[in-house]
């Protein structure tokens, strides 16, 4: 098999451009951060205390994703993980931990942007799929044909808003 050349942009050094050994980086910021875990708590809470109080409704599911969650909870989770990832600062600085154990600031820059695409992404469909199993009526599509849709639609928007902020965050530093 052919070597990669030195110049080839989807190797640097023979390793891929992002490794999930590089991932665990920006999700250690949110598991073994005390305040990172804390941050994404009001917002969870939020969205179970609206998913239980629309239980009773026909169409409590509906009600409470087509209101509050997508307008309020999605995007502000989605900023709660890109803070605790990024930190209060810019990309470029939370980027120093990275660089200073030789990775290039394109690859490490991506790797924190990935990041919290993803962890965006788990989060919002995660919690999608517990508001629609709390608050799920009678007058709601079938449960599981509902929880599908809800999560890959929640994990959509979640990773627009966690490309969003994280776009924005090498710009505009200090959330």
């Amino acid at each position: 098999a052919a070597r990669p050349r030195a110049n080839d942009p989807e190797y640097v050094s023979g390793s891929p451009i992002v490794s999930t050994h590089a991932l665990s980086f920006p999700f250690s910021r949110i598991v073994r951060n005390r305040g990172g875990r804390w941050a994404l708590v009001p917002w969870i809470v939020f969205a179970i205390i609206l998913a239980a109080v629309s239980r009773g409704r026909a169409d409590g599911a509906s009600h409470v994703l087509l209101g509050s969650f997508t307008t309020f909870v999605i995007p502000f989770l989605s900023f709660s993980v890109a803070t605790v990832v990024i930190g209060k600062g810019t990309l470029l600085e939370a980027l120093s931990p990275l660089t200073t154990l030789g990775a290039s600031r394109e690859r490490a820059g991506l790797t924190m942007a990935l990041g919290v695409v993803l962890a965006s992404m788990v989060a919002s469909g995660g919690l999608g799929a517990l508001v629609v199993a709390i608050a799920h009526g009678s007058s709601d599509p079938p449960l599981a044909r509902d929880l599908l849709t809800t999560i890959w639609v929640a994990a959509l928007a979640g990773a627009a808003y966690g490309a969003y902020f994280s776009a924005a965050s090498t710009l505009f530093g200090r959330f």
